[in-house]
């Protein structure tokens, strides 16, 4: 610091004092912090000394106080001289004499938080001006000296109960001064503010409850994944972790469960142990929740592949299954940029839930003709965001449901997808062509006598097994032959063909 001895009389070179300056300056920066809080009113120090010294006008003009000591007159720094400690002064009576009390540029410096304002005439604590709004236990008493009245006399300003010492003792004060602080160390250090700290436990809550869902997911994707069944008829309450107390087996689900905490998963097993009765996360209705989630993630995937391969084409079949339900079955069939050519299953819509569900009239016959059909695939695709002018190949069986050139879902279909050209499924009409050469004789008769046949060792347990052991070396049994799908009754003609003679021994050691 400075000293408080006047300086007058010193025979330093320019250069000496300039370098004396610079000294004082960075040791007055350790004690304030936040100068970059002063505003339009700066502190006087040995600091302003220097930007005096080496500013322009403008800077100069906004400068503290407006007095000659300051002034960028060339007199000031010839050799020797130096500007005087004495800033202002005003006069002060005790006993009746008149005494100067005078305000140096040291108390700027020791005290940082004063400044002097020339509009104002006095001193004010720039922080309490800026920070501080009101004073006391309650905060309700107003703030005067140096935060809305200035201090413009001089007599009492040092010594324990001086202004600048009593002020720096309201707690007030102290709160105002460690405002900047804090804000400097938040705009520093941006992971200590309030709202990332926040943030930051939130993300932590977050992946702590990704992980608690991890092996959730991951059995409902295994099951899902090996066509397991997912519930037994033991599938609800709290799931108990210790499987040597429950000789009972639960379903498939929960069993996983208990073999991945088995295994040594700890985050699962304080999961289930800690967490909540309603919070498990494993109860049926979330079991649905978490696989129409898994279905949406599929079904994204495999539209980003059919998007990116921007042309496709559309397969489709509607039929009835075995609970009187009418389901559509649809995929999208596309060729990405190598050239693989990929058919991918998007899912079965119920067909009356579908298209019926949103009708309010109660006499409307739920007939599916071809341009309903029709209709329900269109707008099936405009569901999933494809686009329909891409769409260049439609695919059915051959049904006059499907096919009619007047009320055919394929021509239905062809109205909002121009470009798409139809193009049946020839396996079925081989199929079709084969059931319908069934009215020659000979390949009604052959087909008659294959079934008869395999019905005939198909409805003894001894003669199925006679059957077996004639066969031995090859198949075990024959393929049946199926009156719905016609691939097995394909295998089961060849089947019968490969097994002939075998076929042939057995009915020879039965007839015996």
């Amino acid at each position: 610091m400075l000293s408080n001895k006047k300086r007058v009389g010193q025979t330093n070179s320019i250069t000496s004092w300039v370098k004396r300056v610079k000294t004082d300056s960075n040791e007055s920066s350790e004690t304030e912090n936040t100068s970059i809080l002063a505003g339009d009113l700066p502190i006087l120090k040995s600091a302003d000394v220097k930007v005096t010294c080496t500013s322009m006008s403008s800077t100069i003009t906004s400068c503290a106080i407006r007095d000659t000591t300051l002034s960028t007159d060339i007199g000031n720094f010839l050799p020797g001289t130096c500007p005087s400690d004495i800033i202002k002064a005003n006069i002060h009576t005790k006993k009746g004499k008149q005494e100067k009390r005078f305000l140096k540029r040291t108390h700027f410096e020791q005290f940082n938080w004063l400044h002097y304002s020339t509009a104002k005439g006095g001193l004010f604590c720039k922080y309490c001006v800026l920070f501080a709004d009101k004073g006391g236990k309650d905060k309700n008493v107003t703030l005067n000296k140096f935060v809305n009245f200035p201090l413009n006399k001089y007599a009492k300003i040092l010594g324990v109960d001086g202004d600048f010492q009593s002020h720096s003792r309201h707690l007030y004060h102290k709160n105002a001064m460690q405002v900047p602080i804090d804000f400097l160390d938040r705009y520093k250090n941006p992971q200590k503010e309030i709202i990332n700290l926040m943030s930051t436990q939130r993300m932590q809550q977050i992946t702590e409850n990704r992980e608690r869902l991890r092996p959730i997911i991951e059995c409902i994707i295994f099951l899902g994944r090996q066509n397991l069944a997912f519930r037994g008829h033991r599938d609800q309450g709290k799931l108990n972790t210790n499987i040597d107390l429950l000789p009972t087996n639960e379903s498939n689900f929960r069993q996983l469960l208990k073999f991945i905490i088995a295994s040594g998963d700890k985050v699962l097993e304080k999961h289930l142990q800690t967490t909540s009765a309603k919070a498990t996360y494993i109860s049926h209705t979330t079991q649905e929740q978490l696989i129409e989630c898994c279905k949406e993630e599929i079904l994204s995937h495999i539209l980003n592949n059919v998007k990116e391969s921007c042309y496709y084409s559309i397969i489709f079949d509607e039929t009835t299954d075995i609970s009187h339900i009418s389901q559509l079955s649809l995929s999208l069939r596309c060729v990405d940029k190598v050239n693989n050519v990929h058919e991918q299953f998007i899912g079965f819509i119920n067909c009356h839930d579908y298209v019926y569900d949103k009708l309010t009239e109660n006499n409307v016959e739920p007939k599916l003709t071809g341009i309903v059909l029709g209709n329900a695939v269109v707008s099936i695709m405009k569901d999933m965001s494809l686009d329909l002018n891409n769409c260049v190949g439609i695919g059915t069986d051959g049904c006059s449901v499907m096919t009619s050139v007047t009320r055919g879902a394929v021509a239905e279909i062809q109205k909002t997808c121009p470009n798409a050209v139809y193009s049946p499924c020839s396996n079925h009409a081989l199929n079709l062509s084969i059931s319908k050469s069934s009215n020659v004789q000979l390949v009604r008769n052959s087909m008659g006598i294959i079934k008869e046949v395999l019905s005939f060792f198909n409805t003894s347990s001894k003669r199925s097994f006679v059957l077996k052991n004639c066969l031995k070396g090859s198949k075990r049994s024959i393929t049946g032959l199926c009156e719905t799908r016609w691939v097995e009754r394909h295998e089961c003609i060849f089947e019968f063909q490969l097994c002939l003679s075998e076929i042939i021994d057995s009915l020879t050691y039965i007839s015996e």
